[in-house]
């Protein structure tokens, strides 16, 4: 009930503001007579004056030949091809204003590039009618409603932008309708409800990034239907539910993120399939279990988050097979047994976090010289420190923990060492001395 009332108030603040401002273009609405252009229809020529009128035209960063000339078509930011304007690209210009729904008369439009300004109120249904559209790109505003469902008789559209607004509502199933769609960003709003398993029929769809909303409900598993899918980002969501195997039909998948969910069970085997992953992001979920040893398969990940589970058992040293990791973060779960010699083979990893793990043992001479070495994270286990060789060490940094260390008596968070060798000596069998 909270969030429903914090949502009306949002819109209702958002709505007030736009009745307001919205007053204020009316009154200052510029002078332009289409009837003197030629070169385009009067239909378009009129959204394009509609457009400059409700978004303070006389401000924008650059509004060259705009209500000036009557050639639209040199206008700044305006293309045109066989008598139409296709090309319309005012992005980062500083439009301040809500979209006209004349718009929707640019029906030959194949660009519509506004991102990255300052326009508010809702998207237009009208925008529905630009069916020869390729690429909306409407990000980094602060529009705000719900996402029209006629955005979904775009057929031609290979790429969507709405990612970083004040969006509401649910994922439209009518975008299963963009057959042609390549990339689809939604991020960074307040979407809401499931996932829609209509997206799986976007057979030509390369990234998907739906992070930082509201959704919930479990991962469809008709995502697994993407086979040109290479990035893949739900991030900072509230999904639920196992990851599903079928994930690992994904082959060209390059980047995969879960993060930040709460998705548990045991991470499927079937991951170890995508040969061609370099992320998997899997942090702060509830997941639990040992790995599965296929994950050694990857074999060109390089970076490899897991930190903030359930995870428990030893560390497979098939891990070692992942010789491109550059970055390995197991921290926060309940990983146990010693540490891996074959980590030491690792010589393209530049940081290892293992902390607040239950890991015993002492540390393997393996890690005391990675060629690229530049961040060694153990604190937090039940490791045995006391090895005089450490003191010899070449490693540059070991530290920058993010906890409070005692160093000589006095604490000091986030130590760093530069130069020289140092010596970590055990104190309740959980924190490292800096001597």
């Amino acid at each position: 009930m909270m969030k429903f009332v914090l949502k009306v108030l949002l819109v209702t603040v958002a709505l007030l503001a736009f009745s307001l401002l919205f007053g204020q273009y009316q009154s200052a609405l510029a002078e332009f007579d289409c009837n003197t252009v030629s070169e385009i229809p009067i239909s378009e020529c009129e959204a394009l004056v509609s457009l400059y009128d409700n978004t303070d035209g006389e401000s924008w960063s650059s509004n060259e030949g705009w209500l000036i000339s009557n050639t639209p078509c040199d206008w700044y930011g305006i293309k045109c091809s066989g008598g139409h304007v296709t090309w319309l690209g005012l992005a980062d210009n500083q439009l301040f204003g809500h979209l006209p729904g004349e718009l929707g008369n640019l029906t030959n439009l194949q660009t519509l590039f506004l991102g990255n300004n300052q326009l508010y109120g809702f998207i237009p249904v009208e925008l529905g009618n630009l069916t020869n559209l390729q690429t909306l790109f409407l990000s980094n505003n602060q529009l705000f409603g719900y996402i029209p469902v006629e955005l979904g008789n775009l057929v031609y559209l290979e790429r969507l932008y709405l990612n970083n607004n004040l969006l509401l509502g649910n994922i439209p199933n009518e975008f299963g309708n963009l057959g042609n769609l390549q990339l689809l960003s939604l991020s960074s709003n307040y979407l809401e409800g499931n996932i829609p398993a209509e997206l799986g029929n976007l057979s030509n769809l390369r990234d998907l990034i739906l992070a930082f909303n509201q959704l919930e409900g479990s991962i469809p598993v008709e995502l697994s239907n993407l086979a040109n899918l290479q990035y893949l980002n739900l991030a900072l969501n509230q999904l639920h539910g196992r990851i599903p195997a079928e994930l690992g039909n994904l082959v060209n998948l390059i980047e995969l993120y879960l993060d930040q969910n709460q998705l548990y069970g045991n991470i499927p085997g079937q991951l170890g399939d995508l040969a061609n992953l370099q992320t998997l992001s899997l942090s702060y979920n509830q997941l639990k279990g040992s790995l599965p040893a296929d994950l050694g398969n990857l074999a060109n990940l390089q970076r490899f988050f897991l930190e903030s589970n359930r995870f428990c058992g030893s560390i497979p040293p098939k891990v070692a097979n992942l010789s491109k990791l550059v970055e390995l973060i197991l921290s926060n779960n309940h990983f146990s047994g010693n540490i891996p010699v074959e980590l030491g083979n690792l010589r393209n990893l530049q940081f290892l976090s293992l902390s607040s793990n239950h890991l015993v043992g002492s540390i393997p001479p393996e890690l005391r010289n990675p060629e690229n070495f530049s961040k060694l994270d153990l604190c937090l286990n039940n490791l045995d420190l006391t090895d005089p060789d450490w003191g010899s060490c070449q490693t540059p940094y070991i530290g920058d923990f993010n906890y409070d260390f005692d160093v000589d008596g006095s604490d000091l968070a986030n130590y760093t060492i530069d130069t020289g060798c140092i010596e970590l000596k055990v104190i309740a069998g959980n924190f490292g001395k800096v001597k």
